[in-house]
């Protein structure tokens, strides 16, 4: 999965979140994640009538890791770890 995030300091950022299925560019939705300095954490919490989840990532260098988890329980979803890969396009 490919996710595309701004980090902006106690801002919260709507970014598209995209995966590749048989070579296709699929979205997958937009989340508005807050950037917490102190924690260097993002988190961003989602409620719909499917049900509630909160995506809580660390921040560390070139790498997010973390969990996305249901609300209210906590139970984990799913395991991140996400590391920014060098861009080849010649794009800056």
């Amino acid at each position: 999965m490919q996710s595309y995030l701004e980090v902006v300091h106690n801002q919260p950022k709507s970014r598209q979140t995209t995966c590749r299925v048989l070579d296709k560019r699929v979205t997958m939705g937009a989340f508005d994640f807050v950037y917490d300095v102190r924690k260097q954490t993002l988190t961003s919490e989602v409620k719909n009538s499917r049900g509630n989840i909160i995506f809580e990532l660390a921040v560390g260098g070139d790498t997010l890791e973390g969990t996305l988890s249901t609300l209210p329980d906590k139970a984990i979803v799913r395991r991140i770890k996400v590391k920014k890969n060098e861009r080849t396009d010649g794009a800056t």
